[in-house]
């Protein structure tokens, strides 16, 4: 199982094609609705609302995409994303983001963040989401960086995924992996993850 996940990630780095497309000067100046609720550097205050700081620039522009098709729903941001239809400018503002000083948590030293950790190493999530949650460029493969995001979004995110009401990936590795999981186990995820 290892292995055919590592083989995915290295499909997709090999064959995924460039991204660092947008301007992130320009980006500043379309973002600025975007950042009412994502924050003006993309360090969102309210944990239900994802950060965007330094995430990739390939994910962001690929989830703001499936929002307009209808791929994700989200009341406000199916609506807001309908309102940006030139891909340069989805492009411009994702890459605005991307290049703000990436999220941090605030480390949480407990039982549930040890065992967060344990799952996260022991289900080999570095595989795609890189070590620590932090996936840095030049990889392309599209999972987000997740380490110093908020609890309360990483643990809907990931009971969405496992419940089926979210896409994960096109190989299905996050749901298989999320099924096995426990809602402690999960929540346990997003204690470590939140916390790096």
């Amino acid at each position: 199982m290892h292995w055919i996940a590592l083989s995915v990630v290295l499909i997709f780095t090999v064959t995924s094609p460039a991204w660092s497309t947008g301007d992130p000067v320009a980006g500043k100046q379309k973002a600025l609705l975007c950042t009412q609720c994502h924050g003006p550097d993309g360090h969102s205050t309210q944990t239900t609302i994802p950060k965007l700081a330094g995430q990739l620039e390939m994910y962001i522009v690929t989830e703001t995409i499936e929002f307009q098709k209808g791929i994700r729903k989200d009341p406000m941001m199916s609506s807001i994303a309908s309102v940006v239809n030139n891909k340069q400018d989805i492009e411009d503002i994702a890459a605005y983001f991307a290049n703000q000083p990436v999220m941090k948590g605030i480390s949480q030293d407990n039982q549930l963040s040890k065992l967060g950790k344990t799952l996260f190493n022991s289900e080999r999530c570095d595989y795609c989401h890189g070590e620590g949650g932090r996936r840095d460029p030049p990889f392309i493969g599209g999972a987000p960086i997740i380490g110093g995001q908020h609890k309360t979004y990483l643990l809907k995110a990931l009971n969405d995924i496992k419940a089926g009401n979210r896409p994960g990936d096109i190989y299905g590795l996050m749901e298989k992996t999320l099924s096995r999981l426990s809602h402690e186990q999960i929540e346990a995820l997003a204690e470590y993850l939140s916390g790096l």
